[in-house]
C-alpha cells in the first residue's frame, strides 16, 4: 500500500440503498487510482450471495484484482500461518460436538440426569458458544452462588460454567476455534506478522453486523494500521440499527468521523419504494400469484436474476417456494435448504446406524425399520444376488404377508415358511389357477429367499466395532472406518452430481472425526450415531447458480444484494418475526446481571435488521400472507410487519380487522383459485393457461340446464387424460352403472371370474362378499387386491387372529377328547381334568401366537388373554347343554370339503355350484348321523339372530350353513334332517345360537331360499355387475371395516342411490330387498345423505 494509505481509510454509515453501493464502488475506484489499475482491493461482504452479486455488478465496470470474501476467510488469510506454526488444529463443528459431549460426562446435578439427552447437548453447545464471547470477569460473576438457593435457581448456571471451563481445558492448546483464529489474526496484524496483508490491499468491510469480540478486535487492528475502510448499512429502525451505531463508535477513533454516502439516506422514511400487498386463500395460491408476476416481469424484459422470493418461515416456505418454481420450470438460485441427512448418502448412513443401534435388543431388525430404510434409500444390489431377486418394494409386501415383525430368528422362520408355502402352492396348483398366478407364486418364493439372504448379511454388517478400551468403548477412528465400509457396501454408486457432492462431504466428516480420539477417551455406538446425525443437519450447499435464476432465500441471506423486484412471502403473525426462545441454562436476567450483552435484545434486533435489509434490496416489493397457515393448518393473521407496510401505504393505522375491508390499488385479496384465474394476465405455466381457458370457456358457454359444467365440449376435454377424467366424472355422477363404477358386462362373457363359477369349488364366504358389496368382491376376488397390514402396528390381537386362535384351541381340544372318548353325554358336565386340559392347550396356542407376534402389545394381550380363558370356561359350561338338546354323542372337527383329490365334495344340484371349505364341528348322534352342524362365531350375535330368524340366508350374506349342510348330506346320505347353527362362543356374543330354529337344508323352503340366494349372487358375477353398496348410513355400515374403504368415493351414499336406478342392478336389489328408487325418491335420498 502507498504512503498515503491513511487517506484511504474511512467510515461510511448510511441507509442500505443504491447510494451505499455507489459509495463502495467509489472507494474501490479511489484505491485503484492511488495504487494503480492492478492494485489489490478486498471486499468483505455479509454473505457469499451478496459477494457474488457485488462481483457480478463490479465486473460490468471493468475493475480488476478485486476479491470478495467473508470475514472467516479474511481471518484465515491473516492468522492461518501463525496458528499453523503453533501446531494447533481446527476445532470443527463435528469435533466441537464430541468435546461438548466429553465434558458433559462429568456433569453433576441438575444436569447429570439429562446429560445424554440430545436436546441437552444441543443447548449446552449453544450456551458454550455464548460463553465464548464474554470475558473472564463475566464467567466469575456467573459462578457466584445465588442469594436464595432454596428456589433452585442458579444451580444449572453454575454447573454450566464449570462444564464450560472443562470444555475449554480439553480444547485449549492443541486446538483452535473460530474466535481463537480471529484473535490470532488480530495479533498478527498488530505485530506486522501477517504477510498476506500486503496482497489484500485495501480491505473494505461492507455491511458488517453483530460481530463477535474477536472479529471486532481484528477490524480495529486493521483500522489502526490504516488497512481497512468500512461501510455500515442502517435500516432506519433504531432497534435494528443499534449494533451498527455501536460498531461505528468503536471504529471512529481509527477511521475518522462517520460520513454518509450521499443521496439523502438519512432523511429517507422507514419503508421506501413501491410496495403492494396480497392476501391469498392458502400458501399454494400465494406462491402461484408470485410466479405469475415473475413470468409477467420476465416477459417485459426483467432478467430472472433481478428478482427474489424471500421468506422467514422455514418450514414450510423453504420447500414450498422451490417446489412451485420447479413445477413452473423457472430457474432459481440461493442457499440449499436440504440437510446432508436428507441426501441419499445421509439417509443411507443414518438408517444403518439406527438399525445397528437396535441390534441385541428386543427391537432388533424391526421389519418396518428395515423396509423404511430399504425403500427410502438407493441401496446397492449385492453382487451375489440376481437382479430379479433384489426388490425392496416386493420384500416389503412379502414380509408383511409372512408376518415378520422383528428379530433375525423371525425373519428366518417366517420367510422360509412363506417361501416353502409358495413353492408348494405353485407345484400343487390345479387348472383353476392361471399360469401367471403360478409364476407369481414361484417368483414370490424366490423373492422371499432373496430378502432373507439380504437381511442375514445385513445383520452381520450391522455389528459395531468391538470394545477396545478398558471401559467398554471403542475408538472414534474405528467407528468411522466401520461406517465408511457400510456406506461403501450399501450405497448405490450411480448418484447424481449433487448427491455425489453430498457424499463427498459426508466422507470428509468421517475422515475428520477420528481426530476426536484425542478429545474423548472412547466412543460408543450411541455417541457416534448422535454426533453423525447432528453433523448431517447442516445444509448440503446451494441451489443453482447465483445470477442465473430467481433468488430464493431467507431474509438473512439477502442482505447486501440488489434486485429490481422482490416478493416477501409467508408474512404470518407469530412467524414473522418468530418468538425469541429463552435459554433455560442461561436466563437472560442472570446473564445481564453478570455483565453479559443482552442476548434477547440482540436477537430481536437481528430479526428486524434482516427483514428491513431484505426490503431494501429492491425498489419494488410485494408482501403476502395466506389466511390458512400451512404449518399449523389453522386460520392465519397478517404479521405486524405486513400491517406496518399497509399502514405506511394507507397513511393511517391498519389492523388485521380493517385490512381485508380496504379497497386499494396496492391491496389484492384472492378468495379462491378460481378468483385468481379470473383476473389472470400472464399464466404461471401451461397448466395455469389451460385452467384459465377452461374457466373462460365455462363463463362464455353456460351449462344447458343440467347444472354440470363438465359437459362443456372444450377442446381440452375431447381427448387425452383430461378427457378421460371428465368422462369418468360424468359417468360416476350419472344414473347408469358404467365401466368406471362396477359395470363389467361388456367383458364378462369370456372373463375368468365368470367362467370359473361352477367349474371349480368356491368358498361360500366369497359369495357372501358379493351379497354384501359387489364392488368389494370385484376388488378382492377378481383383482386379488388386499390390504397389506403392518404386523408391528397391531396393539391388540386382530379380530381375525383372535377367531383363528379360539378355533385352533377348540379344534385341538375336541379332537383329543373325541379320540379319547371323554366327551360328555346326556347333559353331563365336562370333567375337571378336561377343563385343565383345555387350559393347557390354550396356553400352548397362546405361546405360539405370542412367538409369532400376533397378540399385540403385552399389557393389552394379558387382558385379552384372560377374556379368552373366561370364554373357554363358559364354553365348557354351555357345551353340555347343546349336546343334551340335540343328542350329541360324537364330534367331528374341521371337516374339509371341496379341496380336490379324495376330499368330500359339496355340490348344489339346483345351481350346479361346487363349494369348498371346512366345517368347524359336526356333532353325531348315537346312530352316527349328524345331530348338529356348528360354525363358531366370535363376534356379536344380536343383529345376526334377528336377521337369520327373518331370512335363513340373511339376503345372501350367510351362505355357510347351506354349503356345510350340503357337504354333510354328501357324507351322510341317509340322514333325514341336517340342523345347522352359528354358535357365538364369546361373552359379547352371549353364547347364543342363530337362527333360533336351526337351518335345515332338507326343508324345501329353506333349500329353495338358499338356491335363490346362490343363484342371484352367481348370476350377478357372471353378468359382471359389481356396484359399490355402502349399506345403511350410520357409524356401522358396509364400509366400516372394509379393506377398500379409502378406494371408494366420499359421496358413496348419494352415488349408490343414483346407481340403483340402473336395470342392471335390479337382480342385486331383489337379493338385498332394496327397492329400485324413482328418480324423485333417489334425488331426495341423495340430498339427505349428502347433508348428513
Amino acid at each position: 500500500m502507498n504512503k498515503d494509505a491513511k487517506n484511504i481509510g474511512r467510515l461510511i454509515v448510511d441507509r442500505q440503498s443504491p447510494a451505499l453501493r455507489e459509495a463502495l464502488w467509489r472507494m474501490v475506484q479511489e484505491a485503484k487510482q492511488d495504487g494503480g489499475v492492478l492494485a489489490p482491493v478486498t471486499v468483505v461482504g455479509p454473505s457469499q450471495y451478496a459477494n457474488l452479486s457485488l462481483r457480478q455488478e463490479l465486473g460490468r465496470s471493468g475493475f480488476a484484482n478485486v476479491r470478495f470474501i467473508l470475514l472467516p476467510m479474511l481471518a484465515e488469510l491473516l492468522g492461518g500461518a501463525s496458528i499453523a506454526r503453533a501446531g494447533r488444529r481446527p476445532l470443527t463443528p463435528v469435533l466441537e460436538a464430541v468435546a461438548v459431549r466429553g465434558a458433559l460426562q462429568s456433569a453433576q446435578e441438575p444436569l447429570a440426569q439429562v446429560k445424554e439427552h440430545r436436546s441437552t447437548q444441543a443447548s449446552v453447545r449453544q450456551s458454550f458458544r455464548q460463553l465464548r464471547q464474554v470475558s473472564g470477569a463475566v464467567l466469575q460473576e456467573l459462578e457466584r452462588p445465588v442469594l436464595n438457593p432454596a428456589d433452585g435457581s442458579g444451580g444449572a448456571r453454575r454447573e454450566l460454567v464449570r462444564l464450560y471451563r472443562e470444555f475449554r481445558q480439553r480444547t485449549d492448546g492443541g486446538w483452535y476455534d473460530y474466535e481463537d483464529l480471529v484473535e490470532v489474526a488480530a495479533k498478527a496484524v498488530a505485530t506486522d506478522a501477517a504477510p498476506a496483508l500486503r496482497d489484500l490491499g485495501l480491505i473494505v468491510l461492507y455491511l458488517p453486523y453483530n460481530l463477535t469480540p474477536g472479529q471486532i478486535n481484528l477490524i480495529l487492528a486493521l483500522a489502526v494500521k490504516s488497512r481497512c475502510a468500512a461501510l455500515l448499512g442502517t435500516t432506519g429502525d433504531d432497534d435494528a440499527d443499534g449494533p451498527v451505531h455501536q460498531l461505528a463508535a468503536m471504529l471512529q477513533p481509527a477511521l475518522g468521523e462517520a460520513r454518509s454516502a450521499g443521496g439523502g439516506g438519512s432523511t429517507m422514511p422507514l419503508l421506501t419504494g413501491e410496495a403492494s400487498l396480497h392476501v391469498a386463500p392458502d400458501a399454494h395460491e400465494e406462491l402461484r400469484r408470485v410466479i405469475r408476476q415473475i413470468m409477467a416481469n420476465a416477459e417485459s424484459g426483467m432478467p430472472l436474476h433481478r428478482m427474489a422470493v424471500l421468506y422467514r418461515m422455514d418450514p414450510p416456505y423453504g420447500s414450498l417456494v422451490r417446489e412451485e418454481l420447479e413445477l413452473a420450470g423457472i430457474r432459481m438460485a440461493g442457499p440449499g435448504r436440504k440437510p446432508l441427512g436428507d441426501t441419499a448418502a445421509g439417509r443411507t448412513l443414518t438408517g444403518l446406524l439406527r438399525l445397528s443401534s437396535s441390534m441385541g435388543t428386543d427391537d432388533a431388525l424391526r421389519r418396518d425399520d428395515v423396509m423404511a430404510w430399504l425403500t427410502d434409500c438407493p441401496i446397492r444390489r449385492p453382487r451375489n444376488m440376481e437382479r430379479e431377486a433384489f426388490s425392496p418394494a416386493r420384500w416389503d409386501a412379502i414380509s408383511r404377508k409372512a408376518g415378520v415383525v422383528r428379530g433375525l430368528a423371525q425373519w428366518r422362520k417366517e420367510l422360509t415358511a412363506y417361501a416353502v408355502q409358495m413353492q408348494r402352492d405353485a407345484e400343487s396348483a390345479d387348472d383353476e389357477v392361471s399360469e401367471a398366478r403360478v409364476a407369481g407364486m414361484l417368483s414370490d418364493a424366490g423373492t422371499a429367499r432373496g430378502a432373507l439372504l439380504f437381511v442375514e448379511n445385513l445383520a452381520k454388517d450391522l455389528q459395531p466395532p468391538r470394545p477396545s478400551t478398558s471401559s467398554g468403548g471403542a475408538k472414534w477412528g474405528e467407528f468411522c472406518r466401520w461406517a465408511d465400509g457400510l456406506l461403501g457396501k450399501y450405497l448405490r454408486r450411480n448418484l447424481s452430481e449433487d448427491e455425489s457432492a453430498a457424499k463427498e462431504r459426508i466422507d470428509r466428516i468421517l475422515q475428520e472425526l477420528p481426530a476426536a480420539d484425542s478429545l474423548d477417551s472412547e466412543a460408543t455406538l450411541t455417541a457416534f450415531r448422535q454426533v453423525i446425525e447432528d453433523s448431517l443437519q447442516s445444509p448440503m450447499g446451494h441451489t443453482g447458480v447465483t445470477g442465473k435464476g430467481v433468488f430464493v432465500a431467507p431474509f438473512s441471506a439477502a442482505t447486501g444484494m440488489s434486485f429490481d423486484a422482490v416478493w416477501i412471502v409467508g408474512m404470518i403473525e407469530g412467524s414473522v418475526p418468530p418468538p425469541i426462545g429463552m435459554d433455560p441454562l442461561l436466563p437472560e436476567k442472570e446473564w445481564e446481571e453478570a455483565g453479559g450483552p443482552p442476548v434477547q435484545e440482540r436477537r430481536k434486533a437481528q430479526e428486524r435488521y434482516d427483514y428491513l435489509s431484505a426490503m431494501a434490496t429492491a425498489p419494488r416489493r410485494s408482501l403476502s400472507f395466506p389466511v390458512s397457515d400451512p404449518s399449523l393448518r389453522r386460520r392465519a393473521f397478517p404479521a405486524p410487519w405486513l400491517l406496518e407496510q399497509a399502514s405506511a401505504l394507507e397513511g393511517d393505522k391498519v389492523t388485521s380487522d380493517t385490512l381485508l375491508k380496504l379497497k386499494r390499488p396496492w391491496l389484492t385479496v384472492t378468495a379462491s383459485m378460481e378468483g385468481s384465474l379470473s383476473n389472470l394476465n400472464v399464466p404461471a405455466d401451461r397448466y395455469d393457461y389451460d385452467l384459465q381457458r377452461l374457466l373462460q370457456w365455462k363463463q362464455e358457454h353456460p351449462s344447458n340446464g343440467s347444472g354440470r359444467s363438465d359437459t362443456i365440449p372444450h377442446p381440452l376435454v375431447k381427448d387425452g387424460p383430461l378427457a378421460r377424467a371428465a368422462q369418468m366424472g360424468r359417468s360416476r355422477a350419472g344414473r347408469s352403472l358404467t365401466e368406471f363404477d362396477g359395470n363389467l358386462s361388456s367383458v364378462a362373457e369370456n372373463a375368468r371370474f365368470a367362467l370359473n363359477l361352477g367349474s371349480y369349488p368356491i368358498s361360500p364366504t366369497s359369495l357372501e362378499t358379493w351379497a354384501v358389496c359387489p364392488f368389494r368382491y370385484f376388488l378382492g376376488r377378481v383383482l386379488n387386491l388386499s390390504a397389506l397390514g403392518d404386523p408391528e402396528e397391531e396393539t391388540v390381537i386382530s379380530r381375525l387372529n383372535r377367531g383363528s386362535l379360539v378355533h385352533e384351541i377348540l379344534e385341538k381340544f375336541l379332537e383329543e377328547a373325541s379320540a379319547s372318548d371323554s366327551l360328555p353325554v346326556g347333559g353331563q358336565p365336562w370333567s375337571e381334568e378336561s377343563a385343565r386340559r383345555l387350559r393347557q392347550i390354550a396356553g400352548d396356542v397362546f405361546r405360539e401366537y405370542e412367538r409369532q407376534d400376533l397378540t399385540g402389545k403385552t399389557v393389552l394381550w394379558l387382558v385379552e388373554r384372560e377374556k379368552i380363558l373366561a370364554d373357554l370356561d363358559t364354553f365348557l359350561e354351555k357345551d353340555p347343554e347343546l349336546r343334551a338338546q340335540y343328542g350329541s354323542a360324537h364330534t367331528l372337527v374341521e371337516t374339509r370339503f371341496g379341496q380336490g383329490g379324495d376330499w368330500l365334495e359339496a355340490i348344489d344340484e339346483g345351481t350346479q355350484i361346487r363349494f369348498r371349505g371346512a366345517i368347524d364341528r359336526i356333532d353325531l348322534n348315537a346312530k352316527g348321523t349328524p345331530a348338529l352342524i356348528m360354525d363358531y362365531k366370535t363376534g356379536r350375535s344380536d343383529d345376526s339372530i334377528k336377521a337369520l330368524n327373518a331370512d335363513p340366508i340373511d339376503k345372501g350374506r350367510r351362505l355357510q350353513l347351506g354349503a356345510y349342510s350340503l357337504a354333510a348330506k354328501r357324507r351322510f346320505p341317509q340322514t333325514e334332517r341336517v340342523p345347522a347353527i352359528y354358535w357365538f362362543i364369546t361373552e359379547t356374543g352371549g353364547f347364543k345360537s342363530a337362527p333360533t330354529e336351526p337351518f335345515d337344508i332338507n326343508d324345501p323352503e329353506t333349500l329353495e331360499k338358499f338356491r335363490e340366494g346362490v343363484s342371484a349372487v352367481t348370476q350377478g358375477i357372471r353378468k359382471g355387475v359389481f356396484p359399490a353398496n355402502p349399506g345403511l348410513q350410520g357409524w356401522s355400515n358396509n364400509c366400516t371395516y372394509c379393506d377398500f374403504d379409502t378406494l371408494c368415493q366420499s359421496r358413496r351414499f348419494r352415488l349408490w342411490e343414483q346407481k340403483k336406478r340402473d336395470e342392471l342392478v335390479s337382480g342385486y336389489l331383489s337379493l338385498t330387498g332394496e327397492t329400485q328408487a324413482s328418480p324423485e325418491d333417489a334425488d331426495s335420498k341423495s340430498s339427505a345423505a349428502e347433508e348428513k
